[in-house]
């Protein structure tokens, strides 16, 4: 769950960062194509950011033998059922899961809602796209090839083939692709505010694209289909919408035609990026890890000035142990007890490298489920010898007890 959260929390540094970008240089600006793309890709940069690591070089160990530092023995015992009990992480990722879940059924009912009017209405199927008519219709949109009307709307008329031509621009844009994906992102990152931001505005710059396409030559009497056209019309956000709010700002787009050092400001974007990929890069070390001098000590240490600890201290090491061993379901059925040495490396940075258990293996799963629970340690505070941080090897016990 800590590791968890530390992501969540780079994953909303970055979407601040790249919507600020945005909101900053990018906004009401007539490059509708590129502002499209950077705001379908920023969410997914968002997400894959965080994960990128800087290469951690591997540390031998010494040639000079030495006493390993061995841990305080942790003892875990099986629990029955009834002893189970919902932890404040549990709790808030359960939370968390019905809350993603709840939003994608609600994109799935949306759809599905979508699917049915299609299915009852009728249907005249033109070249490239399809015209659904039904008098429940009461505003003009678009759903993937498919363009939905009122029973009674003259697609003949002026109006009608600027409205036409605006769902056009939507399908031959498969703008409603580009909603359904910021749909599902912000359904599993709903806690995130900038993504729901990066959402509104793609779909105002999809308003923009369509909008530039059906105004053609006369902007002025579009402007007023516009306006004429705008109706308090509750729609489904998987919907490209004719009536899409706020009107001023596409009806402002329509009319200004000032393009003031747009190549600088797509530019903008690379040292941008750039900056956030070392920035989080730097994070997934220890802050510390920057003061050590420019040599570097390859040796493993099995006995350091000051030794490494874990975050929190020896205390938030059991809780962690405690949370996350499960006694192996085998060694329960057959009533078997053990002890795993489980045998890591605290890196210099420290990450926890080079796992494994010492010892006569004593299988009914205890090697594995110990390894499992040490890989999955957060990084430590790494020990120091003479003032450099360095890499030491440590030795925790861990009994595994049956209880009746």
């Amino acid at each position: 769950m800590m590791l968890l959260s530390i992501y969540f929390i780079k994953v909303f540094i970055c979407s601040g960062v790249l919507y600020a970008y945005y909101a900053l240089a990018l906004r009401d600006n007539h490059f509708h194509q590129w502002n499209r793309y950077y705001l379908l890709l920023a969410p997914l940069l968002s997400l894959v950011l965080p994960l990128l690591k800087i290469p951690v070089s591997l540390y031998p160990s010494a040639d000079t033998p030495a006493p390993l530092i061995t841990m305080q023995e942790f003892i875990i015992n099986n629990k029955p059922v009834a002893d189970f009990f919902v932890t404040p992480g549990l709790l808030i990722g359960i939370l968390y899961g019905l809350v993603a879940t709840g939003l994608l059924c609600r994109i799935a009912y949306n759809c599905r809602r979508v699917y049915l009017l299609l299915k009852k209405s009728r249907v005249n199927k033109l070249t490239g796209y399809q015209l659904v008519e039904n008098q429940e219709i009461k505003s003009p949109f678009s759903f993937f090839r498919n363009i939905f009307l009122h029973n009674d709307f003259n697609t003949d008329s002026k109006e009608g083939q600027q409205i036409l031509r605006h769902e056009l621009a939507h399908i031959n844009g498969h703008h409603t692709t580009d909603k359904l994906l910021m749909e599902v992102l912000c359904a599993m990152c709903w806690v995130n505010p900038f993504f729901h931001l990066f959402k509104r505005e793609l779909s105002m710059v999809h308003e923009f694209i369509a909008d530039k396409a059906a105004a053609e030559k006369d902007a002025a009497d579009y402007a007023e289909t516009i306006l004429y056209m705008t109706l308090d019309s509750k729609l489904l956000a998987t919907v490209n919408n004719f009536t899409h709010k706020p009107v001023k700002r596409r009806i402002n787009m329509l009319f200004n035609t000032h393009k003031n050092h747009s190549l600088m400001k797509k530019m903008i974007v690379f040292p941008v990026l750039t900056a956030l990929v070392v920035f989080i890069s730097c994070l997934q070390k220890n802050d510390s890890v920057a003061q050590t001098t420019d040599k570097k000590d390859t040796t493993v240490y099995t006995f350091v000035e000051k030794p490494p600890t874990f975050p929190g201290g020896e205390k938030a090491l059991m809780e962690f142990l405690s949370e996350q061993i499960h006694y192996p379901k085998e060694a329960v059925k057959k009533n078997v007890n053990a002890t795993v040495f489980v045998n890591f490396v605290v890196a210099a940075d420290g990450s926890i490298q080079h796992v494994k258990t010492v010892g006569a293996a004593k299988g009914y799963g205890f090697e594995d489920e110990s390894i499992r629970v040490v890989k999955a340690m957060p990084n430590w505070i790494p020990g120091t010898q003479e003032g450099k941080f360095v890499a030491v090897e440590f030795n925790l016990p861990i009994r595994y007890q049956i209880t009746k």
